[in-house]
Order: structure tokens, then sequence, then C-alpha cells
């Protein structure tokens, strides 16, 4: 999991350093223009309440100590009307570039992202979207890049790490029935990114020979809380 995320983050700097170069480079061309400004970018990331987004928060933010480069990170609070009172501000201010993760992952609320931000001609990232949706929606604005997501590995990934763990099974086989019982906590449904990861996940732990039991599925919308008290319920209910 900790791979799959350095390698988004290390795709996502990527981008930005390229970025930066090319505007330097304009920069450099043409002796009139302030060199020395800095590159503003605004990043809109669904939800903070998440130790992944904050690393990569972090990530993002460290790139200010390597680069000319300002960035101000806000948080939509995995909500749709936040995240586009936040991008109506963003879009005032009128940043070199704009990196978000949508709070709704879904073609149409892409979509109206895209259609925004396209009016005001900045260079629009977009990471953590459905290969197959950005494909729909990538000739709507020809500024707009995708950091797609590799859903499929990142759930194996997942997998082997619960795989491993289950070998110890005096720690992990409570009952001792050589079945691997579990609780799935999931994003939102509609979310097509997490669904693939849960079921690359779930596959590769029974395809290693591993028989599971699911004993309930609690959709959380990425809310920490929520997560917590749906577990500590059903804890308390097995």
């Amino acid at each position: 999991k900790m791979k799959i995320l350095r390698q988004t983050i290390k795709s996502i700097l990527v981008i930005l350093i390229i970025f930066a170069s090319m505007i330097n480079t304009q920069s450099k061309a043409f002796p009139n223009s302030n060199s020395r400004a800095p590159i503003n970018v605004g990043v809109i990331l669904f939800s903070l309440d998440n130790a992944i987004i904050r690393q990569i928060k972090q990530g993002l933010e460290n790139l200010q100590k390597e680069h000319q480069i300002k960035v101000s990170v806000f948080d939509a609070k995995n909500n749709v009307s936040i995240q586009n009172e936040i991008l109506d501000s963003l879009l005032k201010s009128k940043p070199n570039l704009i990196i978000s993760m949508v709070a709704d992952p879904r073609e149409d609320s892409v979509r109206e992202f895209i259609l925004k931000v396209r009016p005001y001609n900045i260079p629009l990232i977009l990471f953590d979207v459905a290969p197959e949706i950005a494909k729909k929606v990538s000739n709507d604005y020809d500024k707009v890049a995708f950091v797609l997501p590799d859903s499929k590995k990142a759930g194996e990934v997942q997998g082997e790490i619960i795989r491993d763990l289950w070998r110890n099974k005096s720690i992990t086989d409570k009952n001792g029935d050589g079945i691997l019982q579990y609780v799935l906590v999931s994003g939102p449904k509609s979310d097509i990114i997490a669904n693939q990861r849960t079921q690359a996940s779930i596959s590769t732990i029974e395809n290693s020979g591993i028989k599971t039991e699911k004993l309930q599925s609690v959709v959380t919308n990425w809310n920490r809380e929520l997560a917590k008290s749906n577990i500590e319920n059903i804890f308390l209910t097995y």
C-alpha cells in the first residue's frame, strides 16, 4: 500500500516539476516576464481525514522547499458543495495550475469539475479518477491531465499483506476454524476505484488458498468516525 502511495506522489511531483520547468523556460525566453515569481499551485483534496491523503499533502508541500513553487492545499471534507466553493474561490485567484482528487469520482461530477476550470484556461491535473472515466472526459478540455491509479495492483498489495498476516494463525485465527472472517469497511458505493481495489484484494486472498467469510459490509464514505463507530458496534455483536 505504501509503495502504491509513493508511486502516486512521485507521479504528481514529476508532473509538477515538468510544469515548473516549462514555466521557467518560458520566463527565460521572455526577459520582461518575472522569472523569480513562484509558480502558484492550488490543490483540492477530497478529505484530509485520511492518513494517506495527509501524506500526499505533505509530499506536495515539501516540493516548495526544493523548487520555486507555492502550493496551497485545501480540504473539501468529502463534500462536493464544499469542493465547488473552494474551486470557485481558487479560480478567482488564477493559479498557474490546479490539482485535485475530486470528492465524487463519478463521470458527471468529474466532467462538471473540468468544465468549471476550462473557461479560465488553467492547466488541471486530476488523480484517482477511474481510467474508463478519464478516457470519456479527457476530450472536454485540452489542458487536463490524469494521474491514473492502478486499482488492481493496489488491491493485490493489500491482499498480500493480509495473506502474510494470516500465516500466523495463533494470532489471526481466533476461533481456529481455518476461515478468515472479515468485516469490509468501504468508501462510497459509487467509487469505482475503491470497488476495483476491494475486489482485487479479496481475490488475491482467496486465490492464495485462504477460505474467507464476509461477516458484514459497511459503507462509511471515508469518514473515520463513522467507520470507528460501525466497527465497534459490529465487534459488540460478535
